[in-house]
C-alpha cells in the first residue's frame, strides 16, 4: 500500500483517526487527477459543441450547450488551479461531497433542459401523442425539419433519442467511476450513488413518467444496475483497503508501543502543566494583565503567574528553568508548588526568591538554574517594585513621554549558590507605574528564536516593535509580538519555550 506519510505520523492517532487521515491525502491527491480528467472531457464535449454550433446556428439547444460547457469547463479549471489554496486534508473529504453533488444537480439541470426542448420540439409537430418511431418517421418525411434532426439527436443527458441513452450510460458510467476512484466510507459511498441515480430519475419522473416505464425502461434498468454494481465494487475496496491499513497500523503501534505511550503521558503532562497557568487576560484592580506561554516541546520549562496582595498591590512572577522538557517541567511544578506558600509568610520579593532558592538547591541532585522576576505593582502610590534574579532586563513603556526604558539591573540565578548575596540595598529596583504605563517580562525564547538562516531574533526586533505599537493596548501589543516572531521564525522549528507578560495600567 502506497502510503501518503510514514507510518510513525499514522500510529500517534487513534485507528480510526489514522484511517480518515491516509483517505484524505489520498482523495487530496486523487480528487485533482479527477479535475483534470473532467476538464479533458469537457473540452472535448465544449468543441463538439461548437462545432454544431457552426453547423446550424438556428438551434436554441445548441446555444444552450455550448454556454453550459463553457461555464462548467470554467469552474472545473478554476478550483484546478486554485486547487492548493481551496482545498487541504481537513476540507477535502466535505468539499468532494459539496463538488459531486454540486455536479449532480448541473447535469440533472442540464438533462431536464435536454428533455424539455425534445419534448416542446414534438408537441410543435404533432398533434396526437406518438411513439419515438412514428416521430422520427414524420421528421424523415417533413423536409422542413431535416436540419432540425440531427439537433434533435445531439444532446449530453436523458432524452428520448437513442443518442441520449447512449450520452445516459456513458456519463453515468464516468461518474461511477469517478466515485470509486475516492478513498470514501462505505456510508458515504452509499449516499453518493443513491443521490446520482434519484437526481435525475425523479427529474426525468417528473417531466416525462412514460419514457422512464415505457421506451427508456430498459435504459433506466441498466443505469440503476451499473449503479449497483459501482457501489458493491467500491465497497468492497473500501472494506479491503481498511483492513490492510489496520494491519499495517496494528503491526507498527505493537512495534512503537512505549513510545506511543510515552509520547500519550507527555501530552497529558503538557495539558496538566499549561492548566496550571492562570488566565491569560485578566484586569485586577485597574491592572490589566496580558500573556503567553508557548513550551517548545510537550512540556516546558517556562512559567508565569500573578497575585493579589494586601493594599491593593498586585504581585507578578515570571521564571525559566534552564534546558527545557521533563526535567524543567518537573522542577518547574515544585517552584509553583513553593512560591504559593512562600506567599502566605511573606510578599517581599528579596524573601521569596531566598526561599525559592534554598528549595531548588535542596531538591536537585544535578545543577539546574532557574531565572525570575518578580514585580509588585502598587496603584496607590503608582509604583513598580521588582526584583531579578538573573532573568533578562524587562521594558517599561512611559504613556506620557512616549518612551521605551530597559532595566539591566539583576542579581545571581536561583539555584547557582547556597546562599543569595544581599550585600547592596538597592538590588530592589523601584520605577513609576502610571496609567498608560506597560512592563513587558518575557523569556529567552523570545529573543533567541532563530530563523532559517539562523539568525536571532534579537532585542533590537523587540525594541523596534514595542517602539512601534507604544500606544498599543497590551493584549494588541502581546498579539503583535506574536504574529512578528512567527513571521520571523517562518517554519523553522520552535528551539526554547516563548512567555511574554504585559502588565498595563488602566484607567
Amino acid at each position: 500500500m502506497d502510503y501518503t506519510q510514514s507510518f510513525d505520523n499514522y500510529i500517534k492517532y487513534d485507528k480510526s483517526e489514522a484511517y480518515d487521515l491516509y483517505c484524505d491525502e489520498k482523495n487530496l491527491i486523487r480528487f485533482k487527477r479527477i479535475l483534470l480528467f473532467l476538464s479533458i472531457i469537457v473540452s472535448i464535449g465544449f468543441i463538439a459543441s461548437i462545432v454544431s454550433v457552426i453547423i446550424d446556428s438556428g438551434n436554441f439547444f445548441k446555444w444552450f450547450r455550448v454556454v453550459f460547457y463553457a461555464l462548467l469547463l470554467a469552474g472545473i479549471l478554476f478550483l484546478f488551479i486554485r486547487y492548493n489554496l481551496i482545498f487541504n486534508t481537513a476540507n477535502i473529504r466535505k468539499r468532494i461531497f459539496v463538488f459531486v453533488i454540486s455536479f449532480i444537480i448541473i447535469l440533472t439541470f442540464y438533462s431536464t433542459i435536454s428533455l424539455i426542448s425534445n419534448e416542446r420540439f414534438n408537441l410543435e409537430n404533432s398533434n396526437v401523442k406518438k411513439s419515438e418511431n412514428q416521430i422520427l418517421q414524420e421528421q424523415s418525411i417533413d423536409t422542413a425539419l431535416k436540419k432540425d434532426k440531427q439537433n434533435y439527436k445531439t444532446g449530453l443527458t436523458i432524452n428520448t433519442s437513442e443518442e441520449g441513452d447512449t450520452n445516459k450510460l456513458e456519463y453515468t458510467l464516468y461518474f461511477c467511476l469517478i466515485i470509486i476512484f475516492l478513498c470514501l466510507s462505505k456510508s458515504e459511498y452509499i449516499q453518493l450513488y443513491s443521490l446520482s441515480f434519484a437526481f435525475p430519475f425523479i427529474s426525468q419522473l417528473l417531466i416525462s413518467p412514460s419514457f422512464i416505464f415505457k421506451e427508456g425502461l430498459v435504459t433506466t434498468i441498466v443505469v440503476f444496475s451499473l449503479t449497483l454494481l459501482s457501489l458493491i465494487i467500491s465497497n468492497t475496496l473500501s472494506t479491503k483497503r481498511q483492513n490492510k491499513f489496520n494491519q499495517q497500523y496494528n503491526y507498527y503501534y505493537k512495534k512503537n508501543y512505549d513510545t506511543i505511550r510515552m509520547k500519550k503521558e507527555l501530552d497529558y503532562a503538557r495539558q496538566i502543566q499549561l492548566s496550571m497557568l492562570p488566565e491569560p487576560k485578566k484586569v485586577i484592580d485597574g491592572i490589566k494583565i496580558s500573556a503567553i506561554s508557548i513550551p517548545a516541546m510537550e512540556v516546558g520549562g517556562d512559567y508565569f503567574d500573578y497575585f493579589e496582595l494586601p493594599g491593593k498591590k498586585l504581585g507578578v512572577f515570571i521564571c525559566d528553568v534552564s534546558g527545557h522538557g521533563v526535567a524543567s517541567a518537573l522542577l518547574l511544578s515544585g517552584i509553583r508548588s513553593s512560591i504559593h506558600l512562600i506567599l502566605e509568610d511573606t510578599h517581599n520579593p528579596k524573601e521569596i526568591f531566598k526561599k525559592l532558592n534554598l528549595m531548588i538547591r535542596r531538591t536537585q541532585q544535578r545543577k539546574m538554574f532557574v531565572s525570575a522576576i518578580f514585580a509588585v505593582v502598587d496603584p496607590l502610590n503608582n509604583s513598580l517594585l521588582f526584583y531579578n534574579a538573573g532573568h533578562l532586563p524587562p521594558y517599561k513603556i512611559d504613556n506620557k513621554n512616549q518612551e521605551l526604558f530597559l532595566f539591566k539591573k539583576h542579581n545571581v540565578t536561583l539555584g547557582l549558590f547556597n546562599d543569595i548575596p544581599y550585600e547592596k540595598e538597592n538590588d530592589e529596583v523601584i520605577i513609576d507605574f502610571n496609567v498608560g504605563d506597560k512592563f513587558i517580562l518575557y523569556t529567552d525564547g523570545l529573543n533567541e528564536a532563530i530563523n532559517k538562516s539562523r539568525e536571532d531574533y534579537g532585542f533590537e526586533r523587540i525594541e523596534n516593535i514595542l517602539n512601534s505599537n507604544i500606544n498599543s493596548p497590551s493584549e494588541e501589543l502581546l498579539n503583535k509580538i506574536i504574529d512578528d516572531v512567527n513571521k520571523f521564525m517562518s517554519e523553522t522549528e520552535q528551539i526554547d519555550d516563548l512567555t511574554i507578560v504585559i502588565i498595563e495600567r488602566c484607567s
